[in-house]
C-alpha cells in the first residue's frame, strides 16, 4: 500500500503530466508547487478535480457482538473511489454491522448507488457479495453487515463499487479475519437432587471455539460440558456459557436448581434377636409428606415406616436399606444391619444325684451346638457359668430342681433336673481309756447326734466292733495303735475319727550318755546325747552337773560348757505310766583339766587374733605326732589335722575363710593328754 505523501506525489505527477504540460518547461514552478503544504491544494482542485481523484479519510465502525470497533489506518486508493480502510489487527465476526465513510473524486448522478462488496476467504472478488449499499452522489456514510452465514476465513478483503457511473475502487488492502460461531444454546440435567450429578451442556459446534461457563459462585469452568458429581445447594442459580472465537462471543443462560432431601431418618431395631423372635424395624424422622421404602433380605419390601417381621429366621439377618422420600421426588437413604441368630439346641441335664451331704454334686450338660456359653441356677442361690458344674460339699438345702441354660449369641434354651441330698451322719467323736497297762480293760467310746446310725470300728490286732461302746479286755501290747470309727445312715457315711491306744509294759527305763568332741573341753561348748531305752513315747530329760540339775537343759542332745573337772550326767523320767520304777540316772562324764603335752613345748598360734590365716607352731622333742581339732563357737568341729615334726619342730600355716567369732583349738597327744587354745578370727 502506498503511503499519504508518496500517494499525492504520485497524483500531482500526474497533473503535472496531464494539465501542466505548457509550464513543464518552466521547473522553477514545479518544485515550488511540489512544495506547497497540503492544504493550499485545495485552492487549484478546480484546476484538477477532472483529471485528479481527491484523497477523502474513511473511517469505518464495526458492530461484532457487544463490542463496536473503529479501525484507524492507512489510505486506500482507485482512480475515483477510495476510503481509508487500514484493517491491521483486525478481527470481524459474521452477522456484524459496521460503516465505511465512502468518498470520491469524480461526478456521479443522483441515481448511482454506492455499494460495498465482501470477497471471498481468499481475498477473490469473482463471486463478491454486497454487504452495504447508499444511493448517493457525494460521499456518504455506508452501513455494511457482513452475512451470518459467512464462513470463518483470515483473507477477506473490501471494496466499493459505483453504479453511475460505473467505478470499482481498490481492495481495503489488509486481510480481514472473520469468525462465524455457530448458535450456542446451555441446557442442563436441572433439577437435581442434593448429592446428585450436575450436568451442564452446550451445543456449539464451533470446533475452534473456546467454551467456559460462569458458576452462580463466579467460577470459570473451562469445559464445554461440565459435570460436578455431588451436587450442593450452593450450586443453585444461574450459569452463563460463553463461546469465545477470537473477537467472538456468544452466550446463553440457564437456572440450575438444587433440590434439598428430607432430613436425614434416624434408624433402630430390636437387634440382635433370636430365630422365632419378631423383627422390629423404626424410623424417627423429621420431614412431613414424605413416602417410605424399606428393602432388606430375601428380597424383603415395605412401605410402612416402622415395619416388623413376625417369627424371624436366620435368613432374615442382614442390611435392611430405607428410601425416604420428599415431596420434591428428592430421596435420602440409610441402612442398618440386624443380625438374627439361630437357637441353640435343647440341651441335656444329668447329675450324679442322689448324694450325701457333704459330698461333690456334679451337674452335667450336653447339647449338639457349638460355641455355646452356659449358665446354671438351682436352689439356695447356686448359680454357675460352666457347662458341667458342681458343689464341692453340698448341704442338704441344695436338694431341689436344677435349670440348665445353653446360650448362643444371646439366644437361649432351657432345661432342668432334679437333684436329691441325703443326711449325712455327724462326727462319731472317738475316745478311750488310753493308755492302758498290758493285762487291763481298753475301754472305746464315740458319740452322735443322729438317730439310727450304724457304728463301725476297726482298730489293730484285728479289732473291729458294730456298737457305740466296744471294750477289749486283758489288753496286750500288739493291741497298742490306731483306733478308728465312723457312722452310716442309709447310703450316707460319717467322717472317720480316730485315737490312738497305748497298751504299756511294766519295764523301767535306761540311759546312757557320750559327747561330742569324746574328750570333754572346759570352757567351750561340748554336744551331750543320752540314749533312751522303755522310756515311753516321750520321756523327759534333765541334765545335771556334779548331781545338781542345769537350769533350763531339759532337751536331748543338749550342748553344754562344762568347767573343768565337772562330772556330766542325764536324768530320765518314762513317760511309760506302767514302767515300774519310771525314772533312770545315767553314767557320767568327767570334764578334764588341761595337762602340759609329753614331749611338746612352745606350742602357739600366730597371729591371734586373724583375719582366718594363721600359723600353728610347737617344739616336738619326744612326741611325733600332734593331732589339733577346731570347733566354732557353737562347739561344732570344723577343722581336724595333724602336725609332723621336722627336725624336732611342727609348723603349718592355714587360710580359713570363718565367720568372725572366738573359736576353740583342742590339741592331742598319744598319750591322752589335751590342751586347748582361743582362736580369734576378726
Amino acid at each position: 500500500m502506498f503511503e499519504k505523501n508518496n500517494f499525492v506525489k504520485l497524483q500531482f505527477i500526474n497533473f503535472i503530466q496531464i494539465s501542466f504540460k505548457p509550464f513543464m518547461k518552466n521547473r522553477l514552478a514545479i518544485l515550488l508547487f511540489l512544495l506547497l503544504p497540503l492544504p493550499l491544494w485545495a485552492k487549484y482542485s478546480g484546476a484538477i478535480s477532472s483529471v485528479v481523484p481527491k484523497p477523502v479519510l474513511m473511517a469505518p465502525t464495526i458492530q461484532a457482538a457487544n463490542a463496536s470497533y473503529t479501525l484507524p489506518g492507512q489510505l486506500v486508493w482507485n482512480s475515483n473511489l477510495y476510503f481509508h480502510q487500514p484493517f491491521t489487527d483486525t478481527n470481524l465476526c459474521a452477522g456484524a454491522s459496521f460503516t465505511v465513510f465512502d468518498s470520491s473524486t469524480a461526478t456521479y448522478s443522483a441515481a448511482n448507488i454506492f455499494t460495498v462488496q465482501l470477497s471471498d476467504a481468499n481475498g477473490s472478488f469473482s463471486n463478491a457479495v454486497n454487504i452495504g449499499n447508499f444511493n448517493s452522489s457525494i460521499a456518504v456514510n455506508i452501513s455494511c453487515t457482513i452475512p451470518a452465514n459467512t464462513p470463518s476465513g483470515s483473507a477477506y478483503r473490501i471494496r466499493v463499487i459505483a453504479s453511475n457511473p460505473i467505478d470499482t475502487s481498490a481492495t481495503n488492502g489488509k486481510d480481514i479475519l472473520i469468525s462465524n460461531l455457530s448458535p450456542l444454546t446451555a441446557s442442563s440435567n436441572s433439577p437435581v437432587c442434593y448429592g446428585d450429578s450436575l450436568k451442564l451442556y452446550s451445543n456449539d459446534t464451533t470446533s475452534a471455539a473456546t467454551i467456559s461457563w460462569t458458576t452462580p459462585l463466579g467460577y470459570t469452568i473451562n469445559t464445554p460440558n461440565p459435570l460436578s458429581p455431588f451436587a450442593i445447594y450452593a450450586d443453585s442459580g444461574n450459569y452463563v456459557v460463553k463461546a469465545v472465537l477470537n473477537a467472538c462471543t456468544l452466550s446463553d443462560t440457564l437456572h440450575f436448581i438444587v433440590k434439598s432431601l428430607p432430613a436425614a431418618p434416624q434408624l433402630n431395631s430390636n437387634g440382635p434377636i433370636c430365630a422365632g423372635d419378631t423383627l422390629f424395624l423404626f424410623c424417627t424422622d423429621s420431614t412431613s409428606n414424605v413416602y417410605y421404602n424399606w428393602f432388606g433380605p430375601g428380597a424383603y419390601a415395605s412401605a410402612y415406616q416402622n415395619p416388623y417381621i413376625s417369627n424371624s429366621t436366620v435368613n432374615n439377618s442382614g442390611t435392611y436399606i430405607l428410601m425416604v422420600t420428599a415431596a420434591n421426588n428428592c430421596s435420602y437413604t440409610d441402612s442398618i444391619a440386624l443380625a438374627v441368630n439361630p437357637m441353640p439346641g435343647l440341651p441335656t441335664a444329668s447329675t450324679n444325684a442322689p448324694v450325701c451331704s457333704g459330698d461333690s454334686l456334679k451337674l452335667f450338660a450336653t447339647d449338639t451346638s457349638t460355641g455355646l456359653i452356659w449358665f446354671w441356677m438351682g436352689p439356695n442361690g447356686f448359680q454357675a457359668n460352666v457347662q458341667n458344674a458342681g458343689i464341692a460339699s453340698v448341704p442338704l438345702a441344695d436338694t431341689g430342681t436344677y435349670y440348665v441354660r445353653a446360650i448362643l449369641n444371646g439366644c437361649i434354651t432351657l432345661s432342668s433336673v432334679q437333684v436329691n441330698i441325703n443326711p449325712t451322719p455327724d462326727f462319731p467323736s472317738i475316745s478311750s481309756n488310753s493308755p492302758v497297762c498290758v493285762g487291763n480293760t481298753i475301754h472305746l467310746s464315740s458319740g452322735s447326734t443322729m438317730a439310727g446310725v450304724q457304728y463301725n470300728w476297726k482298730g489293730p490286732n484285728g479289732f473291729s466292733a458294730a456298737v457305740q461302746n466296744p471294750n477289749i479286755t486283758a489288753a496286750v501290747l500288739a493291741d497298742s495303735g490306731l483306733y478308728k470309727v465312723y457312722t452310716t445312715l442309709g447310703n450316707c457315711s460319717s467322717d472317720t475319727d480316730f485315737t490312738v491306744v497305748s497298751v504299756e509294759a511294766t519295764t523301767s527305763p535306761t540311759v546312757t550318755i557320750s559327747s561330742n568332741p569324746a574328750i570333754i573341753i572346759a570352757g567351750m561348748p561340748n554336744l551331750f546325747t543320752a540314749t533312751i531305752s522303755n522310756g515311753g513315747a516321750y520321756p523327759s530329760v534333765q541334765w545335771e552337773a556334779n548331781g545338781n540339775p542345769l537350769a533350763g537343759l531339759t532337751f536331748n542332745p543338749c550342748y553344754i560348757t562344762p568347767n573343768a573337772g565337772d562330772v556330766i550326767s542325764v536324768y530320765v523320767l518314762s513317760s511309760n505310766s506302767c514302767a515300774n520304777p519310771n525314772f533312770a540316772t545315767s553314767n557320767t562324764l568327767t570334764v578334764k583339766t588341761d595337762h602340759l603335752l609329753a614331749g611338746i613345748s612352745g606350742l602357739s598360734i600366730y597371729p591371734n587374733p586373724s583375719q582366718g590365716n594363721f600359723i600353728v607352731k610347737a617344739n616336738m622333742t619326744a612326741c611325733k605326732n600332734l593331732e589339733l581339732q577346731l570347733f566354732d563357737p557353737k562347739g561344732t568341729l570344723i577343722l581336724h589335722d595333724k602336725l609332723s615334726a621336722l627336725n624336732g619342730i611342727a609348723e603349718k600355716s592355714y587360710h580359713l575363710t570363718l565367720p568372725a567369732g572366738t573359736y576353740t583349738m583342742l590339741f592331742t597327744d598319744g598319750s591322752g593328754n589335751a590342751t586347748s587354745m582361743p582362736l580369734i578370727i576378726l
